[in-house]
């Protein structure tokens, strides 16, 4: 097994943080404006701690974003 290099986490954040903006736009067709705001504002903070290099606060905001999505019933159908 090959061992874990920050760069390669940093790629996959920066890949992650691309889908998550993709996610937020298609969400928009079925989510209020205050959910809409907040899942913008994660996005910020993630794009924030990668820029600082402080991948436990990107980390973090990422699963704040993604338990938004996951625990919004308008989201969900």
């Amino acid at each position: 097994m090959e061992p874990i290099i920050k760069e390669n986490i940093e790629q996959i954040c920066q890949i992650a943080e691309a889908l998550d903006g993709v996610a937020a736009e298609l969400a928009t067709f079925n989510v209020d404006e205050e959910h809409l705001e907040i899942l913008d504002s994660l996005i910020t903070s993630q794009e924030k701690y990668l820029n600082e290099n402080n991948l436990k606060a990107y980390l973090d905001a990422d699963n704040q974003f993604h338990h938004l999505i996951l625990n919004t019933p308008i989201m969900n159908g």
